[in-house]
């Protein structure tokens, strides 16, 4: 499925950050505020990009990969070398949950899609890079989501609620 900055899910993705250290992790993960790391997006994408490179090197032999629906039903099963049985995956995500927008909008009302995209406001809030994709600059952007858990993760609650604005989110993000 479509990743909100590493372009889609899937592949690498279980070499890396799947078998990856923390501060790997978090150093790829760093990249997300690139403008290139967006949902869909492979193409000058420094996020895949890191993430392709790293499973290349560990040398990974057979992949199976599934594609799901919107109602997480298997779609397809892809497998082979993990770059070619990804990439037809990828493609038929593609086919499936990529549209063009015509027209952007002033407001965007916008669903994490219930449970368990909606746990918490750390999952919840990937439903915002579809909808920033579709609104208006200056738009407002409405997200339902019920978020039982609270914030979530305990580092992000602190880094929301230290930060005085979205950009201070997103300079400390790029660190």
């Amino acid at each position: 499925v479509p990743h909100y900055f590493a372009g889609f899910s899937g592949g690498r993705k279980s070499i890396f950050p799947g078998i990856c250290g923390r501060k790997t992790i978090e150093t790829n993960h760093a990249k997300m505020v690139h403008p290139n790391a967006r949902s869909g997006n492979l193409k000058g994408n420094p996020v895949h990009e890191e993430m392709q490179e790293g499973a290349e090197k560990v040398g990974v032999d057979f992949n199976i990969s599934v594609v799901t629906n919107e109602n997480h039903k298997i779609i397809e099963v892809v497998a082979g070398s993990l770059l070619a049985s990804w990439s037809k995956g990828v493609e038929l995500c593609r086919k499936t949950y990529i549209c063009e927008i015509e027209q952007k909008a002033e407001i965007v009302i916008a669903s994490a899609g219930g449970y368990p995209r909606d746990i918490n406001v750390y999952q919840a809030q990937k439903a915002l890079d579809n909808a920033y994709q579709a609104v208006k600059p200056g738009g407002t952007i409405i997200l339902l989501a019920e978020c039982l858990e609270g914030y979530g993760e305990a580092t992000f609650k602190e880094w929301i609620k230290e930060a005085k604005t979205p950009e201070d989110i997103i300079q400390r993000l790029g660190k």
